[in-house]
Parts: structure tokens; C-alpha cells; sequence
């Protein structure tokens, strides 16, 4: 009798792989945690990307309502004329301060390599006294808010540290740019006091 070819060793052992390949192609368990695992680092790059550019701009919103608050202050004569007339420290001091500016406390306004100042005053709104004078550089740091009825112009700038998107360069700047420079502006003749 011929010996069928299928029914030896040979051809059980390839039956049996065979089986157990349709075995594992029809499965579905692992299907999820499979697929999981190869977006699960995109994901949470995008997640974290997002997080960090909410919170960029509620930062940007409360250096503008700090920056705001603080020139309101020149605006009125408060600063000047008080018994101790602000200085550079004082403005910062005060730009920090949650029961003056009425912000969350976010921003380090003790470094002065992170938080730029450029209060100046103009002759009318015109001329622009801070033309040429980059912000963020060491020797930005200028105060002199004028006198009664002056045009004050107001520049604050911030160093804020990007964590995530940082490391892929998504905002700008050059390719080891950790920072974003934000800037809030504010222009306004000053009360007579």
C-alpha cells in the first residue's frame, strides 16, 4: 500500500505549523495593546505639546493683565509720586506681585535674565524711544517713566522655558532654542498729577 505523503512525520509537523500560523493569524487579543504600543509615543508628544501651549499662552495672558495692571500705576501718578518713587526693582517687584498686578505668580521677576523691563518716555506717539533697543539683551533693563502728561511706553519681556516642544524646535527660533520671548507692550499719555 503507498504511504500517503501527508500522513508521515514530516507532514504532521508542517500541519501542526501551518495550524498554529492560521491559529495566530485569526487571533485578535492582543490586537489593541499591539496597536496602542506603536501610536503611544506619538500620542503623548501631542498631548504634552498641547499642555505646554495652553499653558504658553495663559502665561502671554497674564504678562499682558500684569503688565497692564502695573502701567496703570504710571498712568495714574501712583508710582511717581508716592512717597518713595519706584525704580526699575520696584516695577519689577511690583509686576510679580499678585495683590498689585492681580496674576498668578508664574513668572522669576528676581532674574534678570529672564524678565526684561523698558519703561520710557516719548515726546508724542509718533516717535517710538524704544526703536533699536532689543528687549532681551542685558542691558535692556531701562526705567525712566516720564512726568505728568508724558507718552510712556512700556515693554516687558519674558523668558519662558519650553520643556516639550522645546526638544522639536516647534516654535520658532534657533534649533537649540529652549526659550519662547514673549513681550507685552503697553502705550498711554500719563494723567495729569
Amino acid at each position: 500500500m503507498p504511504r500517503d505523503r501527508q500522513s508521515g512525520p514530516i507532514g504532521a509537523g508542517a500541519r501542526r505549523i501551518l495550524g498554529r500560523f492560521k491559529a495566530f493569524a485569526r487571533a485578535s487579543g492582543g490586537a489593541t495593546a499591539v496597536e496602542f504600543g506603536m501610536i503611544a509615543f506619538p500620542f503623548f508628544l501631542i498631548f504634552c505639546a498641547i499642555f505646554e501651549s495652553a499653558f504658553m499662552v495663559f502665561s502671554q495672558g497674564n504678562l499682558e493683565a500684569a503688565t497692564y495692571a502695573v502701567s496703570r500705576q504710571l498712568l495714574t501718578g501712583q508710582a511717581q509720586t508716592a512717597s518713595t518713587p519706584w525704580t526699575a526693582s520696584t516695577f519689577r517687584t511690583n509686576l510679580c506681585n499678585p495683590s498689585v498686578s492681580g496674576i498668578l505668580a508664574l513668572f522669576d521677576c528676581t532674574n534678570q535674565n529672564k524678565m526684561f523691563i523698558d519703561v520710557r518716555n516719548a515726546s508724542d506717539f509718533t516717535t517710538n524711544p524704544a526703536a533699536g533697543n532689543a528687549l532681551f539683551t542685558s542691558t535692556s533693563d531701562t526705567y525712566s517713566p516720564g512726568t505728568s502728561g508724558a507718552v510712556i511706553v512700556v515693554r516687558v519681556g519674558y523668558l519662558y522655558p519650553l520643556y516639550f516642544t522645546g526638544l522639536f524646535n516647534s516654535w520658532g527660533g534657533s534649533s537649540s532654542s529652549t526659550t519662547r520671548q514673549m513681550t507685552s507692550t503697553v502705550v498711554f499719555k500719563s494723567e495729569s498729577y
